[in-house]
């Protein structure tokens, strides 16, 4: 039995050998990607820093473009909420993309999050448009049954 234990050994000693080799070049392989990320997620992080110091340039020009404008119009801009939705939208937009970014949220939410803001602001929008005659989308709509006279019989 001992025979056959010296006999093996010299294979596993080899085995082992190739194991902790192996071992190495994949701790090497480990530390250069880690490398890399954190080296992307750097040039990332100085990105955001960039757009977060940009957002607040944005909103000290917003407010002193606002107290340069005439008194009327500013008047009407805080009334109707124009900029601080403006303003808001862009920081939350800001906002969503930095902790994405982090991997503080996940994909999902991030989706789910960025489409409510969509919705948001087009529904905002379509809200706020003008009606024609005060049927707004229901104009557009046949009555079933109903004829359309001609133009010709409607100046009579």
């Amino acid at each position: 039995m001992l025979d056959s234990l010296e006999r093996i050994q010299p294979k596993l000693v080899s085995e082992q050998t190739a194991l902790t080799e192996r071992k190495n070049r994949l701790n090497e392989q480990l530390l250069a990607a880690d490398l890399r990320s954190s080296e992307a997620k750097s040039a990332v992080d100085q990105r955001l820093m960039i757009a977060v110091y940009l957002m607040i340039a944005t909103i000290a020009t917003a407010f002193i473009t606002l107290k340069l404008l005439p008194s009327e119009i500013a008047s009407a801009v805080v009334h109707r909420r124009t900029m601080i939705e403006l303003l808001s939208m862009g920081f939350l937009l800001l906002t969503i993309i930095v902790l994405a970014t982090g991997g503080n949220v996940d994909k999902p939410a991030v989706g789910t999050l960025l489409g409510t803001i969509a919705g948001y602001i087009f529904g905002a929008g379509k809200a706020a448009a003008p009606s024609f005659g005060g049927l707004g989308d229901q104009g557009n709509h046949a009555t079933p049954g109903a004829t359309k006279e001609p133009a010709s019989q409607l100046n009579q």
